[in-house]
């Protein structure tokens, strides 16, 4: 890793942009763009203050690629070196992800490798995060984790983030739920090591037990107090069915949380992904685009959110 001044921000990516293809950040309206970068261009490049709205992914998964032809799998085609400028923390934490999931022996996909071995990522801190942003509401404050069912696969990148950042906060309660003992994803890690982790605190519930099941049985709801956080400066997220994030918002208004202080993952029908299409509004906003996580605050105002 090097690190660059900005006042030589437009040198460095002119010498890159001799060996490869350059991408950068391009403020469009609101949002940050991601567009090819013109070193011959009169328009200098900008410091993007916060992440690019398409996700880093959208580089390494091309919306169309011949994968196979039946019955036969292909080889990936060749990919020239490229280069992306302007990633932030998140976006190279959601990289880690994808290739533990992508690139580890259990699942390679030599077409994501083709793509990850040929970038070249040139990042830059947040100078100006966004109000859902996790790394600017979270520092110092008490974090109300809630997820039901397969709620819990999106949780479990912030719980892994929260825990290598234990430090950073008072405290980290973890509120989780599932239909039955079986229903729960992550079981070894769950009943295991997440059980003993320091500065964790951790209450399981099932909807329906079986005879092997020795904890609370309930909605997850009925595992919620008022006493496990200081809620004057504490942060709820909740992830998981609609209906359950219904009425664990409703406990949580009722203990006294803030509506800004609630945030939702509200992923919805999502068909383009590139907030064209229209089928994933939320009132004003994109889920694909401005989501999938808003405060309910932000969306208290409108009508069948839970839908």
């Amino acid at each position: 890793m090097e690190t660059a001044f900005i006042s030589r921000l437009k040198p460095l990516l002119d010498a890159v942009a001799k060996t490869m293809d350059v991408y950068v950040p391009v403020k469009v309206g609101e949002y940050y763009a991601c567009r090819k970068y013109d070193p011959g261009g009169t328009t200098e490049p900008e410091l993007n203050e916060i992440r690019m709205s398409p996700p880093v992914k959208e580089l390494l998964f091309p919306l169309r690629e011949l994968a196979a032809v039946f019955p036969e799998p292909i080889d990936p085609q060749p990919v020239k070196p490229f280069a992306v400028f302007g990633l932030k923390t998140c976006d190279l934490r959601s990289m880690e992800i994808l290739d533990k999931v992508f690139m580890e022996k259990d699942f390679e996909d030599a077409f994501y490798i083709a793509r990850r071995k040929m970038m070249l990522t040139i990042s830059s801190d947040c100078s100006s995060p966004g109000e859902s942003c996790f790394c600017n509401i979270l520092a110092g404050k008490h974090v109300y984790v809630v997820g039901g069912g397969v709620g819990l696969a999106p949780i479990r990148s912030l719980f892994l983030t929260l825990v290598d950042r234990i430090g950073d906060f008072k405290s980290v309660v973890c509120r989780f739920g599932a239909r039955t003992p079986e229903d729960f994803i992550y079981k070894k890690t769950l009943f295991g090591g997440w059980q003993k982790l320091q500065g964790v605190e951790m209450k399981l519930t099932v909807d329906k037990a079986n005879g092997d099941w020795n904890g609370h049985v309930g909605m997850v709801t009925t595992i919620l107090d008022r006493r496990d956080v200081d809620i004057a400066n504490a942060v709820a997220i909740v992830c998981g069915p609609p209906i359950m994030m219904k009425f664990v918002t409703v406990s949580l208004l009722g203990f006294g949380f803030n509506p800004a202080s609630i945030y939702l993952s509200m992923e919805k029908n999502m068909s383009c992904g590139f907030g064209k299409c229209g089928h994933c509004m939320l009132g004003k906003y994109y889920v694909c685009k401005d989501g999938p996580v808003f405060t309910y605050e932000q969306i208290s105002k409108y009508p069948n959110i839970w839908e």
